[in-house]
């Protein structure tokens, strides 16, 4: 599994304890596009994963990382495995335990404030 993908769904679950609804919070696989450097450009031949908030008349994209995967198709494939796996768990503590030692669970402070900053109401929903 892309280690992109499970981060994703640790940002989700971040987006989630501050009150915003699943409905709320979307997957969205973009090109990272042409990097300059001294002049040059470069095309970056990777996909970059992100989680969107639409909520409270506003958008919060926040930048998971980049995809290891060759293709949108095969992002977003990866993806939906990630959630059929999740989904058929009874048993949470596997998740928790890893979410809980995530990049997403350890910038819940910053992303609090980004999200404030920008006018959100945490919990507010």
């Amino acid at each position: 599994m892309d280690p992109v993908i499970k981060e994703w769904a640790y940002a989700r679950e971040v987006m989630r304890r501050f009150g915003f609804p699943a409905d709320d919070l979307y997957f969205h696989v973009s090109d990272a596009g042409t990097v300059t450097l001294d002049g040059v450009d470069y095309k970056v031949n990777r996909l970059v994963v992100s989680l969107v908030l639409n909520s409270q008349d506003k958008t919060f994209v926040w930048t998971i990382g980049l995809s290891n995967l060759p293709s949108k198709e095969e992002v977003h494939e990866a993806y939906l495995r990630l959630c059929e796996t999740w989904n058929s768990q009874k048993d949470e503590s596997e998740f928790m335990e890893a979410f809980e030692k995530s990049d997403s669970y350890k910038q819940t402070v910053p992303l609090a404030k980004a999200l404030h900053d920008k006018g959100f109401v945490i919990g507010g929903n």
